[in-house]
């Protein structure tokens, strides 16, 4: 299994709380000790565990983002769906480096500067009152409401998680 190293350090939480800021969303910067898969950023964090993946997705006409809680897996055949597009595949490590070198790979936040449009939303998302997400880097979390996400990002809410 190759390794994707770390590139933005706290570059990446600067700019993307920089970017949230400008939009006027609410949010907490939680910081933390390193973290390498999302579940372990809410424990980090000492928040429950409403924990938000972000997904880069490649498409016939680009990169998009999906979100879904941590504990759910994509389905890939709804995504394609709801995107109508029959090449929908998850990104890799690599073309999200390449995409978004502040970022670090693997703390992809669901809004940020220079990031593709959130074009997808898990259905049970919207549910909870707080979510905790990505910043940017491997050292800290958001802390923030659905409600402002999906106002913000207007994303498709719908059901994308494998049954």
């Amino acid at each position: 299994m190759k390794t994707v190293q770390p590139l933005a350090g706290p570059l990446g939480a600067k700019a993307v709380t920089s970017h949230l800021d400008e939009l006027g969303v609410h949010y907490e910067l939680v910081s933390h000790e390193p973290t390498f898969r999302a579940l372990d950023d809410a424990a980090a964090g000492g928040v429950p565990p409403h924990q938000l993946k972000t997904l880069g997705l490649r498409g016939a006409k680009g990169l998009v983002l999906a979100a879904l809680r941590a504990s759910e897996r994509l389905d890939l055949h709804k995504a394609r769906e709801l995107l109508e597009d029959r090449h929908v595949q998850l990104a890799s490590e690599e073309e999200i480096a390449r995409a978004f070198p502040i970022l670090d790979v693997g703390a992809l936040p669901p809004l940020g500067p220079g990031l593709p449009r959130l074009a997808l939303l898990d259905a049970r998302v919207p549910k909870h009152s707080r979510i905790v997400c990505a910043a940017g880097d491997r050292r800290h979390s958001l802390v923030l409401s659905p409600a402002d996400l999906v106002n913000v990002a207007r994303p498709r809410v719908a059901d994308i998680c494998q049954d």
